[in-house]
């Protein structure tokens, strides 16, 4: 999985904990943000996903981001803990540029609802997909992996 080396530790501890080896870029020296520029490098036959972090509100410039998944088969995972409400201008200088919120610029996006969030509830988060396969998933290992449709 390929993260920026400014996050919080949970994104990164994540990647470990599924068996996998994270591989860091830089931070972009302006925004913060992961540094789009050094995704590429990165990347190997191993590569299982890219998970751009947004940073103090500010979206990662996303659109290179989502062009190298799709060159390479990979899911974007959006971290948007820090850009409740944010937007990023997509598809810039086309006839069809449009303003898009984070949170659906990835295959999967999460949030966070710590304290110290735009929107808290204490403790806490939310995962959001379009994908029907994740958001079964995901549904499966909500409340102790417990499914409905499982008899004990």
């Amino acid at each position: 999985m390929i993260l920026p080396t400014f996050t919080i530790i949970s994104s990164a501890l994540g990647v470990p904990y599924n068996d996998a080896v994270p591989w860091l870029v830089d931070g972009d020296p302006v925004t913060w943000c992961t540094d789009v520029g050094q995704i590429e490098a990165k990347i190997t036959d191993r590569t299982r996903a890219i998970m751009p972090v947004h940073t103090y509100g500010h979206p990662v410039d996303i659109d290179p981001v989502r062009e190298l998944a799709e060159k390479y088969d990979l899911p974007v995972i959006e971290d948007a803990a820090e850009a409740h409400g944010a937007e990023y201008l997509t598809l810039r200088g086309r006839a069809d540029e449009r303003w898009v919120r984070a949170g659906i610029l990835g295959d999967l996006s999460t949030f966070c609802l710590y304290a110290n969030k735009l929107i808290t509830t204490g403790e806490g988060g939310m995962v959001l997909t379009n994908d029907p396969t994740i958001a079964d998933h995901l549904r499966n290992l909500r409340k102790l992996s417990y499914r409905t449709d499982r008899r004990f």
